[in-house]
């Protein structure tokens, strides 16, 4: 069930992104992840033009949420992310990307 909640969190901020990378990467496809979010948790990191008021509400109202850590980050911090080479090293995958263009936010 945790993979579902991880794919409906991911789902709803790539909605209210520029781009997102999520980890585990394969969410839906593969039953371990169930296991590996337990363990370590569900990490997303985002580019967003919402202000961090907006984004602390969707939060508050996802269920079943044991913990969050939410902090915003320099942008050369996320792009040296995204341009990790190695996907192993990476351990994320990016699931999209468009252009806007008001000012952005990163968050991890």
């Amino acid at each position: 069930m945790e993979n579902v909640r991880a794919f409906t969190i991911a789902h709803n901020v790539k909605e209210m992104s520029e781009d997102a990378v999520f980890y585990p990467p394969d969410i839906v496809e593969n039953d371990e992840t169930i296991q590996m979010i337990r363990d370590n948790g569900f990490k997303i990191i985002f580019r967003t033009i919402q202000d961090r008021a907006d984004i602390d509400v969707y939060f508050e109202t996802v269920a079943f949420l044991k913990e969050l850590e939410l902090k915003e980050i320099d942008s050369d911090v996320y792009n040296a992310y995204l341009s990790e080479p190695d996907e192993k090293n990476r351990k994320e995958k990016k699931v999209k990307k468009v252009k806007k263009k008001k000012s952005k936010r990163t968050y991890w």
